[in-house]
């Protein structure tokens, strides 16, 4: 049996969860904006007391490393690093988007094609492309929206663009797509990509970052 604790603080709602061998045991929402400091930890210790589980009982901790908030997925990585440290067990990393992916699943469409994509400025948004099976087949990037984004797909499958950049691109792209803006990243969406990694030994070392994809770019101070 494998215990994983997955945090995910990339957006304002944070989240913790549970997995044993990737299926989902309890989780936690955090819904208090631009507090992950403070409460991610005493949501975690609550989850586990929740699920009558001791910390070194954890075989790995899992966690959302981006694209997402800077501030954010700065503090729970490292609550995740020093987590991994203090009980000397595995730090996997999971991508948000393709976590993202995962929260908008839709059954019953043939083949289709996931684009979760992450708000960043004006048109553009943090974007990569699932296949159907949730793999990542482009490489994450910042994406500026324009009417040929995507044509090769939207035009050949059903695309699911997913997460709050996606309202971008409603009403500009066409060709068969579904739109599902409200989907946020959620730690309970991560048990199975966790345990995949977890059983490939596919873990990151203690000088592992999140992927913020640009730089930190503080905002004007307020006049007093």
């Amino acid at each position: 049996m494998t215990y994983i604790l997955s945090i995910d603080s990339s957006t304002d709602q944070g989240s913790v969860a549970l997995h044993l061998d990737g299926k989902l045991l309890s989780s936690i929402e955090i819904h208090k904006e631009r507090t992950h400091a403070s409460h991610l930890a005493p949501a975690i210790t609550h989850l586990l007391n929740i699920c009558n589980l001791e910390m070194k009982e954890l075989h790995a901790v899992a966690f959302s490393g981006g694209p997402g908030s800077y501030t954010g997925l700065r503090i729970g990585a490292g609550l995740a690093k020093g987590l991994c440290f203090s009980l000397d067990i595995p730090l996997i990393h999971v991508n948000t988007l393709q976590i993202i992916a995962k929260g908008s699943e839709i059954k019953g469409i043939d083949n289709p094609i996931y684009i979760p994509m992450i708000d960043a400025r004006r048109m553009e948004v943090y974007t990569a492309v699932f296949n159907q099976d949730f793999e990542q087949i482009t490489p994450t990037e910042a994406h500026i929206i324009t009417e040929a984004s995507f044509y090769d797909y939207t035009h050949n499958q059903t695309v699911v663009f997913a997460g709050n950049g996606s309202d971008k691109a409603q009403g500009i792209m066409s060709g068969s797509t579904i739109f599902v803006p409200d989907v946020i990243p959620h730690a309970g969406k991560m048990g199975a990509f966790a345990f995949k990694k977890f059983q490939k030994n596919e873990i990151e070392g203690p000088n592992w970052e999140p992927h913020y994809l640009k730089e930190f770019q503080p905002g004007k101070p307020k006049k007093v």
